[in-house]
């Protein structure tokens, strides 16, 4: 077994300043995995909702043009992503405020998302990137 080469650094401040949680060790790009215990999740600020899995996808796709007023539906695939789960959906091709995006698991590992066109004419959005977070709380 390789022998450890990453770890976690802790460093305290003094009044006024923030203390710091660090990946640090010889690899250039060190990610950083909080992994609760049980059914304990990852709590942000006092109160907060505890977090206990985030998923995501990207993905390519190239909607057909979208009159005013109609949508555009596409099914988005989050592995482990389960309906009631809280989603959030970015399309890169947005150039106006005028579209609304939705986004919803609609049934297990699959994410739809809605596109809106409240632009008063017709949209052509292109082909572009989606990326979906799901928040398993």
């Amino acid at each position: 077994m390789a022998s450890a080469v990453n770890e976690i650094t802790v460093a305290n401040a003094a009044t006024g300043n923030k203390p710091k949680i660090s990946a640090t060790g010889n690899d250039s790009n060190i990610s950083l995995e909080l992994v609760p215990k049980g059914t304990g999740g990852i709590v942000i600020g006092s109160g907060g909702f505890g977090i206990k899995k985030v998923l995501g996808a990207s993905t390519t796709v190239d909607p057909t043009p979208i009159s005013d007023g109609d949508d555009y539906a596409m099914s988005v695939n989050v592995p482990g992503a389960v309906p009631g789960d809280l989603c959030l959906a970015s399309l890169a091709l947005l150039v106006t405020n005028d579209v609304l995006v939705s986004a919803h698991v609609h049934t297990a590992d699959y994410v739809r998302v809605l596109l809106l066109n409240r632009t008063g004419g017709a949209l052509d959005l292109g082909s572009g990137a989606i990326n979906v977070l799901v928040f398993q709380i």
